[in-house]
């Protein structure tokens, strides 16, 4: 495979270079509209991190499943070597990156940004899942976050990747960095078991997260078919049994675009002994282990589809990120309309209990109003009524000119204390009447002269 799959990874020429910069420039802007207005700093990490991986021409092609369906034995078959750590048991216990490098060498890369360089032998026999952790709690790797294993495998040029992951179904964490990851991948490779096919929790994974993501671009493998073959005759109908449940519950992924490419995307493998044929460890034509179709299924695959592949990954994964981001803001709506009915219900509570008060303000104001328009009146005929009998007429008219309402009961009853009242009458009300008194007394002298006069 390596030869045929490296004469067709070359470059895509110059339309899909300035395609790529363009996405990657999209992929910038919609980075900042996640982390500056949506407020999603870790959702525009990861398109970051999406866009410079498409910018580096990197493609990655993923292989996933539980554990000891033989994930890493199926890449070691690929590659023609035992590049990765495979067991009976769990063996994968981090995410491990094959890369092209023209020296053979690992690196380990930490949490916290530490990068280890060690062997491939080194690697092989420190990384992987010990015995006595495969059914236990313990975490050893906890603080790795990948490895990288460089090769020069030909088939890895030109920025293709392939990705062994910790099996589905062991500790907790190791599955969690399998779904960290996939995001960061291209293709699925979904491997199965032909002895243990297909089970709820496979089911689940591909339905819930590997499908939205890759509905397109996902192959499946069924793994450990020379443990079906090794029944002979005795288990043929067990095999053509299996065959129609294989197609019966893998059909609906291979429908694409209207397309049925079960031929094309579905494999029953044999991958330990298309390793040990490569290895030169078992004599056997290595088309009987089917290995060769899927690898000549993925050289064309590359060949028509990679740039269209990886563009359709990244496409699908934003659209998950929006989904997120819109139900992430329909929950604080939620939140926001929930304290809005709250302080409704606060306001209508209270208003039921300040419309008697306003009630009992509004009739107090009305009867004090009525109080004081009653009192205005009878201060005013009273106060009439007295000058009236202590002066004269037309002195006594004039008077009460003066003291009409509004202008002096308004001036009147503005002043609070009983100083100001005695202050407001010694400032206006004397000199007003010492005016009119002194008036009436000089009209008086003057008709007194003219009567002595004549």
């Amino acid at each position: 495979m390596s030869e045929h799959l490296a004469s067709h990874l070359s470059a895509a020429g110059q339309d899909w270079e300035k395609t790529k910069e363009r996405v990657v420039s999209h992929l910038g802007e919609i980075a900042q509209i996640f982390e500056k207005e949506l407020q999603y700093p870790n959702v525009a990490q990861d398109i970051r991190a999406q866009a410079q991986a498409l910018g580096q021409n990197i493609f990655r092609i993923m292989f996933m499943g539980e554990f000891k369906r033989g994930k890493s034995t199926l890449i070691n078959a690929i590659l023609g070597t035992e590049a990765l750590p495979e067991r009976v048991v769990e063996a994968t216990a981090v995410v491990t990156l094959v890369r092209y490098g023209a020296v053979p060498y690992a690196e380990v890369h930490y949490e916290n940004g530490r990068i280890e360089r060690m062997t491939l032998d080194k690697f092989k026999e420190d990384f992987r899942v010990p015995p006595a952790d495969s059914d236990s709690e313990i975490d050893r790797f906890v603080e790795v976050q990948h490895a990288v294993l460089y090769y020069p495998f030909d088939l890895c040029r030109d920025g293709l990747e392939l990705v062994d992951t910790p099996g589905l179904g062991a500790h907790r964490l190791r599955i969690q960095r399998t779904y960290q990851f996939l995001p960061k991948a291209d293709v699925i490779i979904f491997v199965l078991s032909a002895i243990q096919f297909f089970s709820q929790e496979e089911e689940e994974c591909l339905e819930k997260f590997v499908y939205p993501l890759f509905s397109s671009n996902l192959f499946f493998v069924v793994n450990q078919w020379d443990l079906i073959e090794a029944l002979g005759n005795a288990g043929e109908q067990g095999k053509r049994d299996l065959v129609q449940r294989i197609r019966a519950k893998l059909y609906k992924y291979c429908q694409i675009s209207g397309r049925d490419l079960f031929s094309e995307r579905v494999f029953c493998t044999s991958a330990l002994r298309a390793r040990k044929a490569r290895m030169g460890q078992e004599r056997l034509d290595l088309e009987e282990t089917n290995v060769p179709a899927l690898e000549r299924a993925i050289t064309k695959f590359l060949k028509t589809e990679r740039a269209t592949a990886q563009l359709r990954k990244i496409y699908n994964w934003l659209q998950t990120k929006v989904e997120d981001a819109k139900r992430g803001f329909d929950v604080h709506v939620s939140l926001l309309q929930q304290d809005l009915q709250k302080l409704e219900t606060m306001k209508e509570d209270l208003e039921s209990r300040l419309q008697p008060l306003r009630e009992l303000r509004d009739r107090l104001v009305g009867k004090i109003e009525a109080h004081l328009l009653n009192f205005e009146k009878r201060f005013i005929e009273e106060l009439s009524d007295w000058l009236r009998h202590r002066l004269p007429g037309q002195t006594a008219q004039k008077l009460e000119e003066v003291l009409k309402p509004p202008t002096f009961w308004q001036i009147l009853t503005g002043l609070v204390s009983r100083k100001e009242r005695e202050g407001f009458v010694k400032r206006h009300l004397e000199p007003t009447i010492s005016r009119i008194v002194q008036a009436e007394v000089s009209m008086w002298h003057e008709h007194l002269q003219k009567s002595i006069v004549q």
